[in-house]
Protein backbone atom coordinates (compact mmCIF):
# COMPACT_ATOMS: atom_id res chain seq x y z
CA UNK A 1 0.00 0.00 0.00
CA UNK A 2 0.98 3.64 -0.32
CA UNK A 3 3.36 4.90 2.36
CA UNK A 4 1.91 8.41 2.48
CA UNK A 5 0.08 9.57 5.57
CA UNK A 6 -3.38 10.73 4.63
CA UNK A 7 -6.74 11.86 5.88
CA UNK A 8 -9.42 9.59 4.41
CA UNK A 9 -13.04 10.71 4.20
CA UNK A 10 -15.57 8.00 3.30
CA UNK A 11 -19.06 9.54 3.21
CA UNK A 12 -22.05 7.22 2.89
CA UNK A 13 -25.22 7.84 0.92
CA UNK A 14 -28.44 8.32 2.91
CA UNK A 15 -30.52 5.14 3.09
CA UNK A 16 -33.54 6.81 1.50
CA UNK A 17 -33.94 7.02 -2.27
CA UNK A 18 -34.34 10.77 -2.51
CA UNK A 19 -34.96 12.80 -5.66
CA UNK A 20 -34.58 16.56 -6.01
CA UNK A 21 -36.80 18.88 -8.04
CA UNK A 22 -34.95 18.03 -11.26
CA UNK A 23 -35.21 14.28 -10.65
CA UNK A 24 -31.58 13.80 -9.62
CA UNK A 25 -30.78 11.27 -6.90
CA UNK A 26 -27.79 9.78 -5.14
CA UNK A 27 -24.71 12.00 -4.93
CA UNK A 28 -26.19 14.11 -7.75
CA UNK A 29 -29.15 15.14 -5.58
CA UNK A 30 -28.86 18.92 -5.12
CA UNK A 31 -28.99 18.91 -1.32
CA UNK A 32 -26.80 15.83 -0.87
CA UNK A 33 -24.27 17.28 -3.29
CA UNK A 34 -24.06 20.48 -1.25
CA UNK A 35 -23.70 18.50 1.98
CA UNK A 36 -20.91 16.43 0.45
CA UNK A 37 -18.94 19.48 -0.68
CA UNK A 38 -19.52 21.13 2.69
CA UNK A 39 -18.25 18.03 4.47
CA UNK A 40 -15.01 18.15 2.47
CA UNK A 41 -14.53 21.85 3.26
CA UNK A 42 -15.22 21.21 6.95
CA UNK A 43 -12.64 18.43 7.12
CA UNK A 44 -10.05 20.74 5.54
CA UNK A 45 -10.92 23.63 7.87
CA UNK A 46 -10.67 21.43 10.97
CA UNK A 47 -7.36 19.88 9.92
CA UNK A 48 -4.91 22.59 8.80
CA UNK A 49 -2.20 19.99 8.15
CA UNK A 50 -4.11 18.80 5.08
CA UNK A 51 -2.29 19.77 1.89
CA UNK A 52 -4.98 21.39 -0.25
CA UNK A 53 -2.79 20.91 -3.31
CA UNK A 54 -2.96 17.15 -2.85
CA UNK A 55 -6.66 16.40 -2.46
CA UNK A 56 -7.81 13.25 -4.28
CA UNK A 57 -11.27 11.95 -5.07
CA UNK A 58 -12.39 8.45 -5.95
CA UNK A 59 -15.67 6.61 -6.13
CA UNK A 60 -17.08 3.27 -7.21
CA UNK A 61 -20.45 2.65 -8.87
CA UNK A 62 -22.80 5.29 -7.41
CA UNK A 63 -19.72 6.91 -5.90
CA UNK A 64 -18.21 6.99 -9.37
CA UNK A 65 -21.29 8.88 -10.57
CA UNK A 66 -20.77 11.35 -7.74
CA UNK A 67 -17.09 11.72 -8.60
CA UNK A 68 -18.08 12.52 -12.17
CA UNK A 69 -20.48 15.19 -10.89
CA UNK A 70 -17.67 16.93 -9.03
CA UNK A 71 -14.89 16.83 -11.63
CA UNK A 72 -17.25 18.03 -14.39
CA UNK A 73 -18.86 20.80 -12.34
CA UNK A 74 -18.90 24.08 -14.34
CA UNK A 75 -17.66 25.89 -11.23
CA UNK A 76 -13.83 25.59 -11.31
CA UNK A 77 -13.70 26.05 -7.54
CA UNK A 78 -15.36 22.61 -7.40
CA UNK A 79 -14.14 20.78 -10.52
CA UNK A 80 -10.51 21.82 -9.96
CA UNK A 81 -10.55 21.32 -6.20
CA UNK A 82 -8.89 17.93 -6.44
CA UNK A 83 -5.47 17.05 -7.81
CA UNK A 84 -6.64 13.75 -9.34
CA UNK A 85 -9.66 11.49 -9.66
CA UNK A 86 -10.07 7.72 -9.86
CA UNK A 87 -13.43 6.49 -11.17
CA UNK A 88 -14.38 2.82 -10.89
CA UNK A 89 -17.44 1.54 -12.77
CA UNK A 90 -18.99 5.01 -12.74
CA UNK A 91 -20.70 7.05 -15.42
CA UNK A 92 -21.05 10.77 -16.18
CA UNK A 93 -24.75 10.20 -16.85
CA UNK A 94 -26.82 7.28 -15.60
CA UNK A 95 -29.78 6.33 -17.72
CA UNK A 96 -31.49 3.16 -18.92
CA UNK A 97 -31.90 3.18 -22.71
CA UNK A 98 -35.26 2.13 -24.08
CA UNK A 99 -34.00 -0.18 -26.81
CA UNK A 100 -35.12 -3.48 -28.32
CA UNK A 101 -31.66 -4.97 -28.80
CA UNK A 102 -28.13 -4.83 -27.41
CA UNK A 103 -26.96 -3.18 -30.62
CA UNK A 104 -29.59 -0.45 -30.39
CA UNK A 105 -28.88 -0.01 -26.69
CA UNK A 106 -25.16 0.43 -27.26
CA UNK A 107 -25.74 2.87 -30.09
CA UNK A 108 -28.01 4.95 -27.86
CA UNK A 109 -25.48 4.96 -25.01
CA UNK A 110 -22.60 5.93 -27.32
CA UNK A 111 -24.64 8.73 -28.88
CA UNK A 112 -25.80 10.11 -25.53
CA UNK A 113 -22.42 9.97 -23.80
CA UNK A 114 -20.64 11.39 -26.86
CA UNK A 115 -22.94 14.41 -26.80
CA UNK A 116 -21.86 15.41 -23.28
CA UNK A 117 -19.44 18.27 -22.70
CA UNK A 118 -16.21 17.06 -21.08
CA UNK A 119 -14.38 20.37 -21.28
CA UNK A 120 -14.84 21.03 -17.55
CA UNK A 121 -12.76 17.96 -16.67
CA UNK A 122 -9.41 19.59 -15.90
CA UNK A 123 -7.88 17.08 -13.46
CA UNK A 124 -5.86 13.91 -14.12
CA UNK A 125 -8.28 10.99 -14.15
CA UNK A 126 -7.97 7.22 -14.26
CA UNK A 127 -10.97 5.11 -15.27
CA UNK A 128 -11.45 1.47 -14.26
CA UNK A 129 -14.22 -0.74 -15.63
CA UNK A 130 -14.99 -4.34 -16.59
CA UNK A 131 -15.97 -5.13 -20.15
CA UNK A 132 -19.14 -7.05 -19.24
CA UNK A 133 -20.36 -4.94 -16.30
CA UNK A 134 -24.14 -5.59 -16.24
CA UNK A 135 -25.06 -2.56 -14.10
CA UNK A 136 -23.00 0.26 -15.59
CA UNK A 137 -22.08 -0.21 -19.24
CA UNK A 138 -18.39 -0.31 -20.15
CA UNK A 139 -19.29 2.46 -22.60
CA UNK A 140 -19.49 4.80 -19.60
CA UNK A 141 -15.70 4.54 -19.45
CA UNK A 142 -14.84 3.98 -23.11
CA UNK A 143 -16.66 7.04 -24.44
CA UNK A 144 -15.39 9.56 -21.85
CA UNK A 145 -11.84 8.23 -22.20
CA UNK A 146 -12.01 8.58 -25.98
CA UNK A 147 -13.47 12.08 -25.76
CA UNK A 148 -11.10 13.39 -23.08
CA UNK A 149 -7.94 11.78 -24.45
CA UNK A 150 -8.68 12.65 -28.07
CA UNK A 151 -6.75 9.50 -28.96
CA UNK A 152 -9.58 7.08 -29.71
CA UNK A 153 -13.12 6.77 -30.99
CA UNK A 154 -16.01 4.53 -29.99
CA UNK A 155 -18.09 2.94 -32.73
CA UNK A 156 -21.89 2.82 -32.55
CA UNK A 157 -21.52 -0.85 -31.61
CA UNK A 158 -19.47 0.18 -28.59
CA UNK A 159 -15.98 -0.84 -29.68
CA UNK A 160 -13.11 1.36 -28.49
CA UNK A 161 -10.86 2.10 -31.46
CA UNK A 162 -7.53 3.60 -30.33
CA UNK A 163 -5.46 5.74 -32.65
CA UNK A 164 -1.95 4.52 -33.40
CA UNK A 165 -0.55 7.29 -31.18
CA UNK A 166 -2.37 6.00 -28.09
CA UNK A 167 -0.20 4.07 -25.62
CA UNK A 168 -1.80 0.69 -24.99
CA UNK A 169 -0.93 -2.65 -23.42
CA UNK A 170 -3.01 -5.82 -23.41
CA UNK A 171 -2.07 -8.99 -21.56
CA UNK A 172 -5.30 -10.83 -22.30
CA UNK A 173 -6.83 -9.97 -18.95
CA UNK A 174 -6.28 -6.24 -18.69
CA UNK A 175 -6.21 -3.55 -21.36
CA UNK A 176 -4.48 -0.38 -20.28
CA UNK A 177 -4.51 2.95 -22.11
CA UNK A 178 -2.65 6.16 -21.26
CA UNK A 179 -2.75 9.58 -22.88
CA UNK A 180 -2.53 13.30 -22.24
CA UNK A 181 -5.70 15.33 -22.66
CA UNK A 182 -5.20 17.83 -25.51
CA UNK A 183 -7.59 20.31 -23.86
CA UNK A 184 -6.30 20.26 -20.27
CA UNK A 185 -2.81 18.82 -20.71
CA UNK A 186 -3.59 16.42 -17.87
CA UNK A 187 -2.98 12.70 -17.62
CA UNK A 188 -5.92 10.45 -18.55
CA UNK A 189 -5.79 6.68 -18.15
CA UNK A 190 -8.14 3.75 -18.60
CA UNK A 191 -7.89 0.20 -17.29
CA UNK A 192 -10.40 -2.21 -18.80
CA UNK A 193 -10.72 -5.60 -17.13
CA UNK A 194 -11.51 -8.43 -19.55
CA UNK A 195 -13.99 -10.09 -17.25
CA UNK A 196 -15.94 -11.80 -20.03
CA UNK A 197 -18.06 -14.62 -18.67
CA UNK A 198 -16.29 -14.50 -15.33
CA UNK A 199 -14.32 -17.72 -15.76
CA UNK A 200 -11.04 -15.96 -14.87
CA UNK A 201 -12.26 -13.50 -12.25
CA UNK A 202 -9.71 -14.82 -9.76
CA UNK A 203 -6.93 -14.25 -12.29
CA UNK A 204 -7.99 -10.61 -12.31
CA UNK A 205 -7.55 -10.52 -8.53
CA UNK A 206 -11.28 -10.39 -7.80
CA UNK A 207 -13.01 -12.25 -4.99
CA UNK A 208 -16.55 -12.09 -6.35
CA UNK A 209 -17.58 -13.54 -9.75
CA UNK A 210 -19.48 -10.39 -10.69
CA UNK A 211 -18.22 -7.96 -13.32
CA UNK A 212 -19.46 -4.89 -11.45
CA UNK A 213 -17.27 -5.65 -8.42
CA UNK A 214 -14.04 -4.33 -9.91
CA UNK A 215 -13.32 -2.33 -6.76
CA UNK A 216 -12.05 -5.59 -5.28
CA UNK A 217 -8.97 -5.20 -7.45
CA UNK A 218 -8.87 -1.45 -8.20
CA UNK A 219 -8.08 -0.37 -4.66
CA UNK A 220 -5.33 -2.97 -4.38
CA UNK A 221 -3.61 -1.62 -7.49
CA UNK A 222 -0.29 -0.22 -6.27
CA UNK A 223 0.35 1.52 -9.58
CA UNK A 224 -2.92 3.42 -9.20
CA UNK A 225 -2.09 4.43 -5.62
CA UNK A 226 1.38 5.59 -6.58
CA UNK A 227 -0.03 7.54 -9.52
CA UNK A 228 -2.68 9.20 -7.39
CA UNK A 229 -0.33 10.28 -4.63
CA UNK A 230 2.14 11.63 -7.19
CA UNK A 231 -0.40 14.18 -8.47
CA UNK A 232 -0.33 17.73 -7.13
CA UNK A 233 -1.95 20.96 -8.24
Amino acid sequence: MAKEKAFILIPQMPARDLKDSSGESGWRHEDIYKLLLGLVDRLIAENPSIDINRLYITGLSMGGIGTWKIISDPNPAISAKFAAAVIDCGTPLYFIPNADSVTARNAMIVQTLSSLDYDNVKVPVWFFHADTDPLVSILAARVPFAKISGKATVSITGELKPFTTLAMTDNGLIRYYAATSPSSGKDVRFTEYQFGNGARFRDLGMLTPAAHCTWEVVYKDQAMLDWMFSQSK
